[in-house]
């Protein structure tokens, strides 16, 4: 809608240069706040140093990078001293930003951009303008400088940009393929790769430091559409992309470098669809972008636009009365703009409505996140607002059910209750499993998240539940089909069965996170545990023994693991039985380790099934609760049958 509106009501060269200006005068005003909270001054209350209004430090360098390319436009093209001090400050701004982000991606859409600027002025032009270019060079010859000798970068580069984690193009095919070759013609769906990813994924990211993440989006927004689009997706994409690439060639044989520098950005923004996703700002760009080629070729094609070198774009009239001509194909490009237009603003329309349902529900949510560990009370009101108002989000209800069950269990732990704190308790851990129930199994039973918080909420209240076990061990199977190449998984479940004294089936899985994930050191650690209760301490010692192996030195784990082999050494001894060879598997996995170049970040060592199955950092929360508030709350929000179910 907005491209279509863009084209037929941009009809003049102030229109365009205002477009223009007014998109980099905002793109510019984003990079010095970005800058200001680098080095510490916040503008907006809990934002921190990484903050910038485009949400993304990725997203700010690639605009910043066009506003460099565009303020050195202006800088060669323009006479007015006014655009060209403002234009040397946003040059300023944004490559010093560039600088301190030092993203590959962003210099490489700079440099495309610059040696397509100067290509677009000739020779001529660039040497009546080399002062110009002699002062761009010295000026990010300096920035670079400063960034790279070490008194000044340690002077200026105080805090560090965190590093965007993407995963990585091959898995990120594999996974976009996987789905396609299931589900090829439409495929899983827009946004649903957060999906994908789980189901698809290969055991090769258990040998990365992103094994225990879920990524939302593959490598880049090519294999996006490839993952959740299928073959249609693919070919209105290639269709884009051929009109899009068709009408830069157009722009190319154009006069007025104008309309080539803006080629040139959209050329830039097709490019970086293959090597990043898209963000809102991202489309939006792409979109004004195309806006503007397309007005210019809307006025070229009503023959009232004339392209002169020296002066841009210009307005002539063809014989007879300019205006009147002009005013009538000036409405009827507004008429036809709004019939075009209608059916994609109602859309809008409906999108803008669920953006109403949605806004309140994600400031509510993030209110209680915030005061989760301050006052729960206020935490648990703002996470009932928020489902109220969006009730088709799984974490809210996810939240929601672990914030009900710390407060049943702070409440339990507090002598002498009252017959209401009894009552209070069963609400609350009844409001937990129905909420965990809905959210797995009603609001997105595909996402196998939802399905391992349910199973935290059974295993919490097994000492309440006779059979809680065997609901957790339900929902972990689930999680377990959705994402068969998560170690993680295999690891709780041997962990209720190690909570069982069933030591033979604990060890049975925690091989089989071991199997998928070599260099785990806790699945070696817990297999030992099972193994020392199954007597068995040869094949104990050597579990140990590599879990020392991925473990570094001097830390309390390894102290730890250090201490039991001697322990098994001395037991071994005094029984009087020698170590056994190891198995076949025992070496490979040896050789796996060995061979490694690097070990991936281990999680501290526990024993699984003596593990506290909260969620950690909201364990020891201080309950602050009104009785009648909570119960009315949960009533509210919780079917009298299910109440009832949980109480027996």
């Amino acid at each position: 809608a907005f491209y279509l509106l863009a084209t037929s009501f941009i009809n003049t060269k102030k229109d365009i240069k205002t477009l223009i200006y007014s998109f980099f005068a905002g793109t510019t005003l984003a990079t010095l706040i970005g800058i200001m909270s680098f080095y510490g001054i916040i503008l907006i209350e809990g934002a921190d140093r990484n903050f910038n209004p485009t949400g993304s430090l990725l997203t700010l360098g690639i605009i910043a990078a066009l506003t460099a390319v565009m303020s050195i436009y202006e800088l060669m093209k323009s006479d007015d001293d006014i655009v060209k001090t403002a234009a040397g400050f946003s040059l300023v701004l944004a490559l010093f930003y560039l600088t301190l982000y030092n993203n590959p991606i962003t210099w490489g859409a700079l440099a495309f951009g610059i040696i397509g600027t100067l290509s677009v002025f000739g020779t001529e032009s660039i040497k009546d303008k080399k002062l110009t270019l002699i002062g761009i060079g010295i000026l990010a010859t300096f920035l670079i400088g400063i960034s790279v000798i070490p008194p000044t970068r340690m002077l200026l580069l105080r805090h560090r940009y965190p590093t965007e984690i993407q995963l990585p193009l091959r898995e990120s095919w594999n996974v976009s393929i996987s789905a396609m070759r299931d589900f090829p013609l439409l495929g899983t769906g827009p946004s649903t790769f957060y999906l994908n990813y789980p189901r698809y994924r290969t055991i090769f990211m258990n040998q990365t430091d992103f094994w225990a993440l879920r990524f939302d989006k593959p490598h880049n927004e090519v294999l996006l559409t490839v993952g959740t689009l299928g073959i249609s997706g693919i070919i209105a994409g290639a269709y884009f992309m051929w009109i899009l690439l068709k009408t830069v060639a157009t722009s190319f044989l154009k006069e007025d470098p104008i309309i080539k520098v803006v080629a040139i950005m959209l050329l830039i923004m097709a490019g970086l669809l293959f090597t990043t996703h898209e963000t809102v700002l991202f489309a939006f760009t792409m979109t004004l972008l195309m806006a503007l080629l397309g007005a210019i070729g809307n006025l070229e094609a009503a023959k009232y636009l004339t392209f002169d070198a020296s002066e841009g774009i210009g307005i002539t009239a063809l014989g007879g009365d300019m205006s009147s001509t002009r005013a009538d194909t000036n409405d009827i490009a507004g008429f036809m703009a709004v019939t075009m237009a209608l059916p994609l603003l109602i859309i809008a329309g409906l999108g803008l409505f669920s953006i109403y349902k949605v806004y309140p529900s994600e400031y509510y949510m993030q209110r209680a996140l915030v005061l989760l560990g301050e006052d729960l009370g206020a935490s648990y009101d703002y996470q009932v607002r928020a489902i109220e108002h969006n009730p088709r989000r799984s974490n809210y209800y996810n939240t929601y059910a672990q914030t009900n069950l710390v407060a049943a269990i702070n409440l339990s732990n507090q002598e002498d209750l009252t017959q209401d704190e009894q009552m209070l308790i069963q609400n609350l851990i009844a409001t937990a499993i129905r909420a965990s129930k809905l959210s797995a199994e009603s609001v997105s039973p595909l996402n196998p998240v939802n399905w391992e918080i349910q199973a935290q909420i059974y295993r919490a209240i097994r000492g309440a539940a006779q059979d809680a076990d065997d609901w957790a061990l339900r929902a972990l199977d689930a999680a377990m089909q959705l994402d068969p190449t998560n170690p993680r998984l295999g690891l709780e479940v041997g962990g209720i069965y190690y909570a069982r004294e069933d030591y033979l089936t604990a060890a049975n899985f925690f091989r089989q996170a071991i199997n998928l994930k070599p260099d785990y050191a806790n699945a070696y650690y817990n297999f030992a545990q099972a193994a020392k209760n199954l007597e068995d301490y040869s094949s104990a010692k050597r579990a140990l023994e590599l879990t020392r192996s991925l473990l570094e030195q001097g830390t309390e784990d390894y102290a730890l693991v250090d201490r039991e082999i001697s322990e098994l050494t001395a037991l071994l001894a005094e029984i009087g039985i020698q170590d056994e060879a190891p198995t076949v598997e025992e070496l490979a996995q040896r050789g796996e380790i060995e061979e490694a170049d690097t070990i991936t970040e281990q999680e501290p060592l526990v024993i699984e099934g003596e593990r506290d199955p909260l969620p950690e950092g909201i364990e020891d929360l201080d309950i602050d609760l009104e009785l009648e508030e909570v119960l009315e709350e949960a009533e509210d929000l919780e079917e009298e049958e299910a109440v009832e179910e949980a109480e027996e």
